[in-house]
Parts: C-alpha cells; sequence; structure tokens
C-alpha cells in the first residue's frame, strides 16, 4: 500500500473476491485432496488509470485424520503447490486500434510466481440428515422379486 501512495496511486479499498474450490478424499483416516483459490481486488489507480490485483494458488493437500469420535473429527493437513501474484496497470482512454499495435507496451503489469507451503488443522462434524442410511451395502428388507 505504501508503494502505491508513492507513486501517486490510490490503494486498493475494500475485501478482496474470492473464489475457490476444495475436493478432499479419506481413506481410512488418510487425508487427500486439491485446493484452488482466486482472489481479486480492482479499482480506480487515479483520475486516468484503474489497476487490479490478482493471486491464483494451487495445492496438492495430505494429511491424517487422528481422532474420530462419531460426527466429530480433528486431523491435520499440509500442502504444497504453486501461487502466483499479478498487479495490472491500465489507461482508462486507450488510443484507436492501429496506433495500439505501434504501441505494445501502453498498458502494463508485474507477476511474480512460486512455490508455497501450508499446514492447516482439520475440525470436522457431520450432521446427519435423517435416521435412514441411503449407501448402506448391507440391507435387512430383502431385495424386491420382480415377476
Amino acid at each position: 500500500m505504501q508503494s502505491l501512495k508513492k507513486s501517486g496511486y490510490v490503494p486498493f479499498d475494500g475485501k478482496p473476491a474470492n473464489v475457490g474450490i476444495r475436493i478432499l478424499g479419506e481413506t481410512d483416516g488418510l487425508l487427500y485432496g486439491v485446493d484452488v483459490f482466486n482472489s481479486a481486488l480492482e479499482g480506480g489507480a487515479n483520475t486516468g488509470k484503474s489497476h487490479s490485483l490478482n493471486s491464483l494458488r494451487i495445492y496438492g493437500n495430505a494429511g491424517l485424520k487422528f481422532f474420530q469420535l462419531k460426527n466429530f473429527a480433528v486431523g491435520l493437513l499440509a500442502g504444497i503447490g504453486y501461487g502466483n501474484i499479478r498487479y495490472t496497470l491500465t489507461q482508462n482512454q486507450k488510443p484507436d486500434f492501429p496506433e495500439l499495435f505501434e504501441r505494445r507496451n501502453f498498458d502494463g503489469y508485474l507477476r511474480n510466481s512460486g512455490m508455497m507451503a501450508k499446514p492447516e488443522i482439520i475440525f470436522e462434524y457431520g450432521i446427519p440428515v435423517t435416521k435412514r442410511n441411503f449407501f448402506s451395502t448391507w440391507s435387512s428388507a430383502p431385495p424386491p422379486v420382480m415377476n
């Protein structure tokens, strides 16, 4: 934020727009999965320019569930992945289309990327929706007879 102020630009305000998905699986207490997250901020830099800040992170996760009592569980999860951050500064008034080809560095961006690691503690509570078990492979009821 201080760098933006020193350069004469207005710092970002508000909260970033976050979009992400986590796919997490478990086999006998072993946790595994993948995370994909994107965070973005945008706004006006000054009267003639706008800027945006964008971050994309992709993680592969592995972990262990070490305590489970009925519907409650506790575990540890670690992730290693790739992340990048990009700052883009664009002018609001663009030149006409042919001139834009001659001035290729009209707008600019800074980008940095690298490997990332993260630890997590997992607290899990499963809320039963019904008393009936829909996915039971062992049923006390006989199979239906087809005539």
